[in-house]
């Protein structure tokens, strides 16, 4: 009898002790599951690119614009690598270009998922060597997420090393084209254009704008053969906004383009303060002949979120440029301040487009503004600052190799000072546009 007792009383604790693992297993596989989604614990992937036919110093002392193809790349995200053949690169950047941590381009032979990004060719590996943070490029994308739906064009951190040589921590991202996965136009006369009022004469085929002389290039199209008549379609829904904003006429303005994607925009570029809104970078899409003109696609922000140390700008948190956009606005004349376009002939003399400033005078894209602000944005301080923190414990410990490779600046202070910008650029935008 005691015998039976005991049998079973062992059949007992090695079911109880099955059970016990199993809960401690499956707990402990939920807490790994939440910090690698807060980008704590999962580590940072490692691409190596392996030159063939040329090398490191001669794609950095030549032009961005020449490609090399035939290489190697391994990528290895955790316990798994990932062999490609037949990679393309080149090299990307205007004034980035010129800079000692280059950006880069590769295009692989076929479309591929790179760490969870989505399907595509082509990558950007952006260095993001004027910012001390290594974030803020990742910082507008996921604010850019917080404005649109369905916001495709994510990157994440990748350690990049070439022949051997460790460049630091770059950003992976997909690249502003039109595609599966990417901007998704199916139109024969769809096409990706680029408000790029600082580089644009160096493209092949841009147009000026007739009211305002934006100068706007082709950067993509559905069909390759119709470019030069999808810009041409695209300039004439161009000059007709232009035209209706110089004289206030909104109604107008919003057969042209679609003005909600406007107003987002507008707000992602006051949100993040980028210098680099409304001057170049700005990448408009048109789907086809008888479709709007939207703005949905941010990009460039490393000179944004009050990074002071591009081009020495330090204006609190306000604007690098106080012309207009991206300047101090008074919270108490929002609505009555900005009703003129006077003021607004002073931007025919820099390269800020003068769009922008029109569109402000119109009460009705005001109105827009503030009713985009108080539905995507408003009440999304601590949910943007915790992103900063996560992200920042994620890409520490590379970000400060990368400060000692290329000699930046102390990585933990430029993440204080991004944090107390960020809150407090989200104190006065909450005041202005949100009315609280």
């Amino acid at each position: 009898m005691g015998t039976k007792i005991l049998k079973c009383l062992a059949i007992w604790v090695g079911i109880i002790a099955v059970f016990i693992m199993i809960c401690l297993l499956l707990i402990f596989g939920l807490l790994s599951k939440e910090k690698e989604s807060a980008g704590v614990a999962k580590t940072i992937p490692e691409m190596k690119i392996v030159l063939k036919n040329t090398t490191l110093d001669e794609i950095n002392g030549g032009s961005k614009d020449i490609k090399y193809a035939g290489n190697e790349m391994v990528l290895v995200d955790g316990d798994d690598e990932y062999y490609f053949d037949d990679v393309e690169i080149k090299g990307r950047g205007n004034a980035s270009w010129l800079m000692d941590k280059k950006s880069y381009r590769i295009r692989l032979s076929e479309r591929v998922d790179l760490i969870g990004l989505g399907e595509v060719k082509k990558w950007g590996l952006i260095s993001n060597n004027v910012d001390n943070s290594l974030m803020r490029n990742d910082l507008g994308q996921f604010i850019a997420g917080l404005l649109y739906d369905d916001y495709q064009i994510h990157g994440d951190f990748v350690k990049l090393i070439v022949d051997e040589k460790n460049l630091g921590l770059y950003y992976i991202t997909k690249l502003a084209s039109i595609g599966k996965n990417m901007i998704d136009l199916k139109g024969q006369l769809g096409i990706l254009a680029e408000v790029d009022n600082a580089y644009c004469e160096e493209e092949e085929l841009y147009r000026r704008s007739q009211t305002m002389s934006d100068c706007i290039t082709a950067k993509d199209t559905v069909v390759e053969e119709n470019v030069e008549e999808a810009l041409n379609i695209f300039m004439g829904d161009y000059n007709e906004f232009e035209k209706s904003i110089s004289h206030g006429d909104f109604e107008v303005a919003a057969e042209r383009v679609d003005m909600e994607s406007f107003a987002k925009y507008f707000l992602l570029s006051e949100l993040s303060s980028n210098l680099d809104a409304y001057v170049t970078s700005w990448y408009l899409y048109k789907n086809d002949k008888d479709d709007k003109i939207y703005s949905e696609i941010g990009w460039d922000f490393d000179g944004a979120f009050g990074n002071k140390d591009w081009w020495g700008r330090d204006e609190g948190i306000y604007s690098p440029i106080g012309l207009m956009a991206r300047m101090k606005y008074s919270v108490d004349g929002w609505d009555d301040t900005y009703n003129n376009t006077s003021r607004c002939k002073l931007l025919d003399e820099t390269l800020i487009s003068p769009v922008i400033c029109y569109m402000v005078a119109m009460p009705k894209f005001r109105d827009l503004v503030n009713d985009v602000y108080k539905e995507r944005l408003a009440g999304k301080k601590e949910e943007i600052i915790s992103y900063i923190l996560e992200r920042a414990d994620y890409i520490r410990d590379e970000a400060i190799i990368d400060s000692k490779l290329w000699g930046k600046g102390d990585f933990d202070e430029e993440i204080k000072y991004l944090v107390w910008w960020m809150e407090e650029r989200i104190n006065y935008l909450d005041e202005l546009f949100g009315g609280n």
